[in-house]
């Protein structure tokens, strides 16, 4: 949930370090249009590794605090699952794994 009290703080933070950057134009500057960025994860912070229907082509989604982390685990996944070899690592990363 965006609550929009610290969002619009934080636009007022950056605007006005905007405007001490540029003093000589601190009147004409504003705020035309603003958008907080979305951020998704999935509930335990763990990447997702999908198999296509197409040969050798993967769908490797890892964001957040993690996202480093993951990253180094799921090339390891990915290297043997380009060569038909079994690893641990698919339960996982696996869009269907239980989360607790």
């Amino acid at each position: 949930m965006i609550d929009e009290k610290q969002v619009n703080e934080k636009y007022q933070i950056l605007l006005n370090n905007l405007k001490n950057l540029f003093p000589a134009f601190k009147e004409q500057i504003n705020i035309e249009y603003a958008f907080c960025g979305l951020f998704a994860s999935t509930n335990n912070n763990m990447g997702i590794i999908l198999k296509t229907n197409k040969d050798n082509v993967f769908i490797f989604s890892s964001c957040g605090a993690n996202g480093i982390i993951n990253a180094f685990f799921g090339v390891e996944l990915l290297l043997d699952l380009f060569d038909n070899k079994e690893n641990w690592l698919e339960k996982i990363f696996s869009i269907e794994r239980k989360i607790f």
